[in-house]
């Protein structure tokens, strides 16, 4: 009997087992039963790289499609759920292929897709019938060149949506080869509002300090940008320049080539720009000195071609690619009477140089000359080249050259325009080639001359050319009929910001369609209306301005502009962004300060233990956002235990995830309660709870989109915002929902920085204070209608009051509580009401909390997050007794000031000088480029997380470290603690005894006895 029992065991062990291999092997094969259909789909695009959005079915048995097509792709694939029911599982298996972040659900029911318009590489339907949604709907969000994949009667049906045929093309940093800065894009339409937003958050060091981008083109549906390299180390300053190629219409990245390790200082003349050409198939640029033909699909370089000096003008006319070489870049100087200013001195070539033309498919050489050319354009029939010769100029020659044979059709010495050399070639077209002399040196005059035999058909005095639209010439002071030089208009255009001579300077004018001027110094735009009564409309768009150097750039009937570290537009969104007609996505004030609507969820009316002194249940542990406690730790701390909990990617959206601060931060600073530490997988839109004592799995959700800061905990509930819009009310002990509010004042969705987001995202981390919640959505007050502040009862959910804020420039960030008030910046609430008082004080360029971007160098200039009183940093730490800086420490009373009665004019916060100190400390391995970017305050000890750099090296050979000094006189408790990646930006929490601190690397570990 004992036998059998003990077989009959076995046997019933033996099919456990075979169970849960078979199950395991369903569970694989379900999603790669996919793989020939999902690659049947992608093979329709050209790469598969950029945005799908895939619209379920309601069938259980297809779950794991839309998570094959993006283990098979690195397209982002975002997927609208109608069936609640689905949701969930659907979630499962993306976070158990670790394929989260890359996939993103959410549940949708409507007829109107939530997406921008003309977005998705990719649109994959399994049923229409049953999501009910128009074709036309479809097509509206996909973009031109998209595929629409159909599944009608167990069969995949394809669509091409055809391209508008009044879409542009930018394929030149100048537009054309022509070198005229004039569009023909007719889908452009004003007003415009943000489509898409990618890269590093402004530009960093060197001319990254004023801009970040030195050319832009666009061609074949991508967009090809020259700038800083966004993971190169902002100390040592190694990275230089990248060409980064991104799909037009959603901004995801598609590839990266590193260009050279120098990129140039400030030089903010419009033409300075990098050499780069565009065409549908092939990208042409300078890499490394050397010319390089790429394939614009994949970024495999297809050949080079010798040049005799470094390639410094570029352009593509009639299938040949001419190249002005020179030997040595020389820079103009203002003093000679010129150019401009020192800030914007222009490139010109100070030695000897060559002009050479090539084949633009096979490479192959067909002419060249040995001339210093600083300017060309073409007509395509001829290549007009602007001689010079010494720096600055003794002589200047205007020479046509036949574009295929190289032969020299005429040559115009600069004395036929005046005795002093300083001529500037404009621009040509099929009848004329424009120049102007500048105003520094000689009479300001524009010569209009004729292609074919460089003889001059008319002069217009006192001015400067600055386009030709249709035909006419739009100077500085008019319009000008472009064959008989009459005045047509005394509508011309302005000079160019910062340009003295009225060519040069940061930013040119743009004409679009005729009757659009980009004025993008601060995002605004002129629209000549043709109206009599009204022959001018003006409008702005406030969230960001044109670039220094290109502006906003015209093409694929949206406008592209990259943006400044600087203070000139405050409230700029940062990034590389994308703009198009709004698209009704401006929200009014009754739109944003209306009631919200609560969706409830299983764990509904749930209510659990209160967090206790010791825990750390909120960012930076309390409601001041204080990151310091009073209680003790131990003397001697140890590594208890160390979690990997978010894996690193090796593709591009780990670069794009990377590039939205500039640095990583896979992880925020993590919650603790009782014995429970909440982490934030941001760019994975996951909440992932661990056991403090050995870091073993408790749970872990998935959400819709990014989640920018921690969750509060409060009385068994988990409250975190997401970027989808929406709040989420979790219960703590499993992640299940309790309810979610739409913060966001409508569902309009857009593509930043490789995810799927809200065009108001909420603020990860709520407020709770005296039993009111309060919570933020929005990008910006100077965007689709601001920011909105909705103050809620936590257990309901129910709105309590809201605060829209559409004046000033402001982001959104973490609330805060001081003497218990409601503050924001420098904007003070009643925090039971929502009552306006007067503004603390303010602080010139004062940035956000949760923005970690300036740790990365690309913060706007001056930019610092944290404030107490009278003193504002990127990163400190407080209690009521001390504040803790980057190696010293004052008294918390220091910083302390009175609330002012009325406005006070911003100013430049104060730093404490030594004789305020507490005491001060040096951190080993000691040298000036250690940086700190976490700090956090026990009672008893200080922590500093970050790096240590040595002067000019382009290494880091001395690492990351976790410091550990005592909170009363600075002194070190024990040795530097080695780590294996920096920490994440304010990445440490201190709860119950323990310390628990989050890494860049994606892991997490605790310190304690």
């Amino acid at each position: 009997m004992h036998h059998k029992f003990r077989n009959l065991l076995l046997i019933n062990i033996f099919l456990l087992l075979m169970t849960s291999i078979v199950l395991r092997a369903q569970d694989s094969t379900s999603i790669e039963k996919f793989k020939s259909e999902s690659e049947s789909i992608l093979n329709q695009v050209d790469s598969k790289k950029g945005f799908c959005i895939y619209l379920a079915s309601n069938k259980t048995d297809r779950l794991g499609f839309p998570i094959s097509l993006a283990k098979n792709s690195e397209m982002l694939i975002h997927c609208l759920v109608q069936e609640k029911a689905l949701l969930k599982k659907m979630r499962s298996i993306a976070i158990a292929k670790k394929l989260t972040g890359q996939v993103m659900i959410e549940d949708f029911s409507g007829k109107k897709l939530p997406y921008f318009k003309e977005l998705a590489k990719l649109l994959v339907i399994e049923d229409q019938k049953l999501v009910g949604i128009s074709d036309a709907e479809l097509l509206r969000v996909l973009a031109p060149g998209g595929i629409l994949a159909k599944k009608e009667n167990s069969m995949w049906k394809f669509q091409i949506k055809k391209r508008p045929s009044g879409m542009d093309d930018w394929t030149h940093p100048h537009h054309g080869p022509d070198a005229n800065l004039t569009s023909n894009d007719t889908v452009i339409k004003l007003p415009v509002s943000l489509k898409w937003l990618s890269g590093t958050p402004t530009g960093r060091g060197g001319f990254g300090s004023c801009a970040s981008n030195r050319a832009v083109v666009t061609s074949g549906g991508r967009i090809f940008t020259i700038g800083l390299d966004d993971k190169g180390d902002p100390f040592t300053k190694i990275g230089g320049a990248v060409l980064l190629a991104r799909d037009a219409y959603s901004g995801l990245f598609l590839w990266k080539i590193h260009c050279e390790s120098s990129y140039g200082k400030v030089e903010l003349d419009w033409r300075n720009v990098w050499p780069i050409v565009a065409s549908e198939k092939i990208v042409y640029a300078r890499i490394k000195k050397r010319l390089v033909f790429i394939d614009a699909v994949s970024g495999k370089v297809l050949k080079e071609c010798n040049t005799t000096y470094n390639p410094s003008r570029l352009l593509l006319s009639n299938n040949t690619l001419v190249t002005a070489c020179w030997a040595k870049k020389g820079f103009s100087n203002a003093k000679d009477g010129f150019e401009n200013d020192r800030i914007r001195t222009v490139w010109w070539p100070s030695e000897n140089g060559s002009l050479e033309a090539f084949d633009a498919q096979t490479g192959e050489k067909r002419w060249k000359h040995q001339m210093a050319v600083v300017t060309i354009a073409s007509n395509n029939k001829s290549i007009f080249a602007l001689k010079t010769i010494g720096n600055p100029p003794t002589q200047r020659e205007l020479i046509a050259i036949d574009l295929k044979t190289g032969k020299i059709n005429w040559r115009i010495p600069h004395t036929l325009f005046g005795p002093i050399p300083d001529t500037c070639l404009n621009f040509a077209n099929k009848d004329v080639v424009v120049v102007s002399k500048t105003k520094s040196k000689g009479k300001r005059t524009v010569f209009v001359l004729n292609a074919s035999d460089g003889k001059v058909k008319y002069t217009i005095p006192n001015t400067s050319a600055r386009n030709i639209v249709g035909n006419e010439l739009w100077c500085i002071n008019g319009r000008y009929n472009l064959q008989t030089g009459k005045i047509t208009s005394k509508f011309g255009l302005p000079r160019t910001y910062a340009g003295t001579n009225g060519i040069g300077g940061c930013i040119p004018p743009v004409v679009i369609s005729n009757n659009i001027v980009t004025n993008a110094r601060r995002g605004a735009f002129v629209e000549y209306t043709g109206n009599p009564k009204q022959p001018i409309k003006k409008s702005t768009f406030r969230g960001g301005r044109g670039a220094c150097l290109q502006g906003m750039v015209p093409a694929n009937g949206t406008l592209y502009t990259a943006q400044n570290n600087c203070a000139c537009v405050g409230g700029q969104v940062g990034g590389f962004m994308a703009l198009a007609n709004n698209d009704n996505v401006i929200a009014s004030p009754e739109e944003m300060n209306k009631k919200r609507i609560i969706e409830k969820g299983p764990a509904f009316g749930f209510k659990g233990e209160i967090a206790s002194k010791t825990d750390w249940p909120t960012y930076r542990q309390n409601n001041e956002r204080s990151s310091g406690v009073h209680s003790s730790l131990p003397r001697e701390l140890k590594i208890l235990w160390s979690k990997q909990v978010v894996e690193k990617r090796k593709d591009t959206f780990e670069m794009m995830w990377n590039s939205r601060y500039g640095v990583k931060q896979p992880l925020t600073q993590p919650i603790v309660v009782k014995d429970v530490i909440y982490l934030t997988a941001v760019n994975l839109g996951e909440l992932i709870a661990l056991n403090t004592s050995n870091g073993k799995l408790l749970w872990e959700i998935s959400l819709a989109s990014r989640i920018d800061s921690p969750p509060t905990y409060y009385q068994g509930l988990l409250y975190v915002g997401c970027h989808d819009g929406f709040l989420y009310v979790l219960r703590a002990q499993d992640g299940e929902l309790a309810y979610k509010i739409r913060l966001a004042p409508k569902v309009k969705s857009l593509v930043a920085h490789g995810m799927v987001e809200s065009l108001w995202p909420v603020a990860g981390s709520v407020l709770i204070n005296d039993n009111i919640a309060y919570a933020m959505a929005g990008r910006s007050t100077t965007i689709n209608g601001g920011l909105v502040i909705v103050a809620f009862e936590p257990a309901s959910g129910e709105t309590l009051w809201t605060i829209n804020l559409d004046k000033g420039s402001f982001y959104r960030d973490a609330l805060t509580i001081r003497k218990g008030e409601l503050t924001f910046s420098n904007l003070r609430f009643n925090a039971k009401t929502g009552k306006k008082l007067s503004d603390n004080q303010k602080y010139y360029n004062q940035q956000t909390m949760i923005d970690c971007s300036w740790s990365g160098g690309f913060g706007k200039r001056s930019g610092r997050g944290f404030r107490l009183g009278r003193i504002c940093k990127n990163i400190m730490a407080w209690n009521s007794e001390s504040l803790a800086l980057v190696s010293y420490t004052t008294k918390t009373s220091w910083a302390l000031i009175p609330d002012p009665k009325k406005s006070i004019r911003a100013k430049h916060p104060d730093t404490p000088t030594r004789k305020d100190y507490t005491w001060s400390t040096n951190l080993r391995p000691h040298t000036a480029w250690s940086f700190i970017n976490t700090v956090s305050l026990s009672g008893t000890t200080v922590f500093y997380g970050g790096s240590v750099f040595k002067y000019k090296r382009t290494t880091n050979p001395l690492g990351d470290f976790l410091w550990i000094h005592s909170a009363k006189d600075g002194k070190e408790l024990q040795k530097p603690i080695k780590l294996k990646s920096k920490t994440c930006f304010d990445g440490i929490a201190i709860a119950n005894n323990k310390a628990f601190i989050c890494l860049q690397d994606g892991s997490v570990f605790c310190l304690g006895e």
